[in-house]
C-alpha cells in the first residue's frame, strides 16, 4: 500500500510539476508580452501615459495609487457623465527588437463601467520619417465574472503588414475606449497590467496630434486639439488664415506635459470663412503643424471636404444638425464602409479613412431633420 501510495504521489508531483512548467512556457511565450507596467509605484504615477477624451472636453484617465496603503495602482476614468464617450490611452514608446516579427501588447480592464468598445492605433515612423498613425484593432471587450467582470484582452500586430514598420523600430500605442455611463463618481473604468513585448525607447517618438478641430462658440470660435506623446513640448501656437495660404498666430497656450487636451478661443474672429491650425514648439526648436481646419461663419454652409484627395483623414465641412445628425461613407459600389455621428454645434467632422482602400468614396450628410446632400471624396 506503501509503496502504492508512493507511485501515485511520484505521478501526481510529476503532472503538478509539469502543470508549472506549461504555466511558466504560456507566460515567456504569451504573444502579448509580459506585464511591463502594473502602476504599483506610487511615485510613478502615470508611467508615461497620456489620456484624454476624443469627443468631448473631459479629462481622461488618471492615476490611482491604490487605498490604505495598498500599493496596487492602476488608471481609471470615474464618473462617466453620458454613455458613447470616449477616453484615449497613449502609452510611452517603445522599441521592437531586431528578431520581432510581431508587436504584442495586452491590458486588463475592470470596473463597473463597462467599455463597449476598443479601438487600437498603431503609431510609428516609416522610411521618409513621418509618423504613421494606423488601425490595427477594433473589437468589443469580452467581461468574465461577477460585478461587471474583468476583460483580458491579448493580442499581435504582424510588422510585415505595415509599410516603413520594420523589426527595431520604435512604436507606441494609442487605445480608444467608448464608455458606458456611471450613475456616480465612485463608477469607474479601471485600466491595469499593461503588457508589450518592446523595450522601453531612450528616444520617444514626437508629440502627435490625434484630433483638432474648431467650432463656433458664442461670439468667437473655439479651437480644440489632443495629443499623443507629448514630451519636451514647450508649447502650442494657434494661427489663423482668410485664404488658407498665409497665416498669422493670433495666441498660444502653454504645453502642461500631462493634460494632453487643449483648448484656445479667438475672440475675435473674422466674418465669413477662416482657416486654422496649430503647431507645437519642443524644447529644442523644432516645431509640427496640425492639419488645416476651415470654418465659415457665415449663415449658409456648403458641404465641403478636404484635403483632397486625402490619405489618413479627411474633414467634412457641413451645416447645424438637428438632433442626431450622421456622415456615412460608401465606396463607389454603394457598400457602406464608415458611419459616424455628428456631434452638435459642429459644423465640421474629421474621419479616420486609412483603413480604407484607396479609390472613389461618397460621403453624406445627414442634418437629422429629413435633409441630406452628397459629395465625392478621393481617397489616396
Amino acid at each position: 500500500m506503501k509503496h502504492v501510495y508512493s507511485i501515485l504521489f511520484k505521478k501526481t508531483s510529476l503532472m503538478l510539476l509539469s502543470g508549472i512548467i506549461s504555466t511558466l512556457s504560456f507566460a515567456q511565450t504569451s504573444p502579448c508580452g509580459p506585464i511591463v507596467e502594473n502602476f504599483n509605484n506610487n511615485a510613478n504615477g502615470m508611467a508615461g501615459f497620456s489620456s484624454s477624451t476624443v469627443n468631448s472636453q473631459a479629462p481622461g484617465f488618471t492615476f490611482n495609487a491604490g487605498q490604505g496603503g495598498n500599493p496596487d495602482g492602476d488608471l481609471r476614468r470615474c464618473g462617466i457623465p453620458s454613455g458613447g464617450t470616449v477616453y484615449e490611452l497613449t502609452t510611452p514608446t517603445y522599441r521592437t527588437l531586431n528578431s520581432q516579427t510581431a508587436v504584442g501588447y495586452g491590458f486588463e480592464l475592470s470596473g463597473a463601467v463597462v467599455v463597449s468598445r476598443v479601438v487600437v492605433i498603431l503609431q510609428y515612423i516609416d522610411n521618409t520619417g513621418m509618423i504613421n498613425s494606423v488601425e490595427v484593432a477594433n473589437f468589443a471587450p469580452s467581461y468574465t465574472g461577477p460585478s461587471g467582470g474583468i476583460a483580458t484582452e491579448c493580442r499581435s500586430i504582424a510588422i510585415a503588414s505595415y509599410p516603413g514598420f520594420d523589426p527595431g523600430d520604435a512604436y507606441r500605442l494609442i487605445f480608444q475606449f467608448t464608455a458606458a455611463s456611471a450613475s456616480n463618481n465612485n463608477q469607474c473604468i479601471v485600466f491595469d497590467d499593461f503588457r508589450t513585448t518592446g523595450a522601453g525607447s531612450q528616444a520617444p517618438l514626437p508629440v502627435s496630434f490625434t484630433n483638432f478641430s474648431v467650432r463656433k462658440l458664442g461670439a468667437g470660435v473655439q479651437a480644440a486639439w489632443n495629443v499623443a506623446g507629448e514630451k519636451d513640448v514647450l508649447k502650442y501656437e494657434i494661427e489663423r488664415s482668410t485664404n488658407g495660404r498665409d497665416f498669422t498666430k493670433i495666441g498660444e497656450v502653454a504645453a502642461t506635459g500631462g493634460n494632453t487636451g487643449y483648448l484656445f478661443t479667438d475672440a475675435q474672429p473674422v466674418n465669413g470663412v477662416a482657416f486654422y491650425r496649430v503647431r507645437n514648439i519642443d524644447l529644442d526648436g523644432k516645431f509640427k503643424y496640425t492639419q488645416v481646419a476651415r470654418l465659415n461663419l457665415s449663415k449658409v454652409i456648403a458641404l465641403r471636404a478636404f484635403p483632397q484627395p486625402a490619405k489618413n483623414e479627411v474633414t467634412i465641412e457641413h451645416g447645424n444638425v438637428s438632433g442626431k445628425g450622421m456622415i456615412t461613407v460608401n465606396s463607389a459600389d454603394g457598400r457602406r464602409v464608415l458611419a459616424m455621428d455628428v456631434k452638435p454645434d459642429m459644423n465640421q467632422t474629421t474621419i479616420n479613412i486609412t483603413t480604407l482602400k484607396p479609390g472613389l468614396y461618397i460621403v453624406r450628410f445627414d442634418n437629422g431633420a429629413g435633409q441630406a446632400e452628397s459629395l465625392k471624396i478621393v481617397k489616396q
